[in-house]
């Protein structure tokens, strides 16, 4: 989930930094992980919004909504990829991992979605950067327009 301590502080009557404080702490406690936002320049990867993710998704149970499966999937994927970032601008992709080469992997309930993944691609500071491209799905498995999807349980278990 994409986190403002700005928007939190003012619902809470608190400031950003205090927020941005015990989030921190909550990190440091290794309840919570910090994802950024992928740029070029260091400080503005620093600068842009974060996205924050529990490390271990049985504390995603305790937010109690009843449709909870797209934030655990999403979550569990995050714990997995240890990745640093994710990227948004006016589209979003979840995670991007450098390796040498980057890659832009997608969670999705349904594989049918690939627009995400086809806008960065064709976004002209990423052009001929991104090597592989991911959806991972609940249970497809195939090639589409040049984007692996995998069934979640075959990317848990490191099967290509």
């Amino acid at each position: 989930m994409i986190i403002n301590f700005k928007d939190i502080g003012r619902n809470l009557g608190k400031d950003e930094r205090t927020i941005a404080n015990y989030f921190e702490y909550l990190e440091q406690g290794m309840l919570v992980k910090f994802l950024f936002n992928y740029r070029a320049s260091p400080v503005a990867t620093m600068r842009k919004l974060k996205k924050v993710y529990f490390n271990t998704p049985n504390l995603i149970f305790a937010l109690n909504r009843s449709d909870i499966m797209p934030e655990v999937l999403e979550n569990v994927v995050a714990v997995k990829l240890d990745a640093k970032y994710f990227y948004r601008n006016s589209y979003e992709v979840d995670f991007i991992k450098e390796n040498g080469e980057l890659s832009a992997i997608e969670v999705k309930l349904e594989a049918k979605k690939l627009k995400q993944l086809k806008k960065l691609c064709s976004d002209k500071s990423f052009l001929g950067k991104i090597k592989n491209k991911y959806i991972v799905d609940m249970e497809k498995e195939c090639i589409e327009e040049g984007i692996k999807i995998i069934p979640v349980w075959k990317f848990l278990l490191d099967i290509e």
